[in-house]
Parts: structure tokens; C-alpha cells; sequence
């Protein structure tokens, strides 16, 4: 169910945290949907590196991910981010699986390497992916982004640059909060700029928690954008999340270094 938001702008102090498929032939265990959690990330790579999204989805995602997200939804943003980026997925070595969790849930961290190719020569990334073993069916399955639970909020009638949606998660590590920030003017808006790129802070049993991101973020009349934070070892319920440094844009659709600035903040109720 979703939760109401009171929202309002205040003028602003600037305030300064911490803001992962294997190729078509590859070696993986015929019973993979039912293998050990790297059999199980290794089916799901191979089934996204051959782009049968649907496939990854129905075998290898967990039940505990398929309530955030549907198969049409999983599909779409796989499809979108393989669009977007330059290189291509081509193969995966898994190097090591943590039991990050062994209490209620049984989840493990599973690390490797990734290998793209751009333009014709092969690079290597470091990745990670979260398998979490079911306790209804006892199988492994992909726990999308370490997330266990989810509370979402939503803002109706908003004005001028609001919050559209925030979604508060439960991760392995601690807490994810998504922010969706929409712009309802005929203006620029800046979150954060070159001097002072934005934050997003959290209020969690009373002490505030910040993350700040790596660079600024102009949104245009009638579109959104999307901030993520990660909160390690944070844990408990969010009853305030503050967007600072929102600025306005000049001619040359940049943010005012002269703009003092403002931050957005949001009362999350129960």
C-alpha cells in the first residue's frame, strides 16, 4: 500500500555517504536452475547474454525480486541497458561466494569477473550478484540488487520540481532509497552542480545519514530523474529523506554557481 508524502521546499544551507550474464556454449550445469548459487548465477548470465530475458526471469529470479518487478518490467530494463551501453557482455568467471546472511535467509555474495567487448578488443570488470536460497522450495535464486523488502511512496498532484515516488528497500547490506524526482515547470532545474554536487540524506531513529553523488543533474520541463543511494549497515525505518543543492540553470543549461541553493525535503508517514 502506498504511503503519503508531505513535501515542501526551504531555502538552504549547502551541507556535504556513499551514494553487477556466461556466452552461449559455456560450461553450466544442465540443472542449473537447482545448482549451487554459482550455477545459478552462471545460467542467469547466459540467458542475459544471449538476451532471453524471459527466461532469466522465470528460472533463475526470486520470488522475494518478482514482487518488485514484474517479467515485462525485468525484460524492458534489461533490454534498455544493453541498448544504452557501448560494450557487450560476453562471458563471466566467478572468483568467490560469501555467506553474507545466515540467519532467517541463507544468501550468498557471489563475486567474478565480467567480460565485455568494445570495440573489438575485451575488457574486464569486477562484479557482484546475491543469491538467496528460498525458504519455501529450497532452490537458489537471484535476489535482484540484495533487496528484501521494499516500502513505496507516492506523491500525487505535485508542482513544480516534486518527488514523484520514493522507494525505501530493505537490502542485504543495509538501505536503498530511490528517489524520483519530477520537473512540473517551463524550467531548468539542477540537482547539484560542479562546486557542489547533490546528497541525498536520510532520517533513520533519529540521526541523519548522508550520501553524496558523484556529479550533477539538470532535469528538463516535463521529465524526471532517478537518484539511488546506498546506505551500508543503515537499518530501520526512514521517516525523512532531504535532496540538497538544487540550483537554478542559466542559458547555457548549466547550474548557477551563484545560486545559493535549495534542498528538497520529505516527511514520510506511516
Amino acid at each position: 500500500m502506498f504511503r503519503k508524502i508531505t513535501a515542501f521546499l526551504l531555502a538552504a544551507t549547502m551541507c556535504i555517504a556513499f551514494s553487477g550474464c556466461s556466452k552461449e556454449g559455456s560450461s553450466v550445469s544442465k540443472g542449473a536452475e537447482t545448482g549451487t548459487p554459482e550455477e545459478i548465477v552462471e545460467g542467469y548470465y547466459t540467458c542475459l547474454i544471449n538476451e532471453k530475458y524471459d527466461i532469466a526471469y522465470e528460472k533463475y529470479v526470486s520470488s522475494i525480486s518478482k514482487v518488485f518487478e514484474t517479467k515485462e518490467e525485468f525484460s524492458q530494463r534489461m533490454e534498455l541497458s544493453a541498448f544504452m551501453q557501448d560494450k557487450k557482455l560476453k562471458d563471466i568467471l566467478i572468483n568467490d561466494a560469501d555467506l553474507v546472511m545466515g540467519t532467517e535467509d541463507v544468501i550468498y555474495k557471489i563475486k567474478g569477473i565480467a567480460k565485455y567487448e568494445l570495440d573489438g578488443e575485451i575488457i574486464t570488470e569486477d562484479f557482484y550478484e546475491y543469491v538467496i536460497t528460498q525458504e519455501k522450495t529450497g532452490f537458489n535464486r537471484i535476489l535482484i540488487d540484495g533487496a528484501l523488502s521494499a516500502k513505496p511512496y507516492e506523491m500525487t498532484n505535485g508542482k513544480g520540481l516534486h518527488a514523484e515516488k520514493v522507494m525505501v528497500y530493505n537490502t542485504v547490506e543495509g538501505t536503498r532509497v530511490k528517489m524520483t524526482m519530477a520537473n512540473s515547470d517551463v524550467v531548468f532545474h539542477a540537482i547539484g552542480k560542479e562546486s557542489m554536487p547533490p546528497m541525498l540524506e536520510i532520517v533513520v531513529g533519529g540521526r541523519t545519514r548522508p550520501c553524496k553523488f558523484p556529479s550533477y543533474t539538470v532535469i528538463e520541463p516535463g521529465k524526471t530523474a532517478e537518484f539511488t543511494a546506498e546506505y551500508e549497515g543503515v537499518s530501520g525505518e526512514v521517516t525523512k529523506v532531504v535532496l540538497s543543492s538544487i540550483y537554478t540553470v542559466g542559458e547555457n543549461k548549466k547550474p548557477s554557481e551563484e545560486d545559493s541553493g535549495r534542498v528538497y525535503s520529505l516527511t514520510l508517514e506511516k
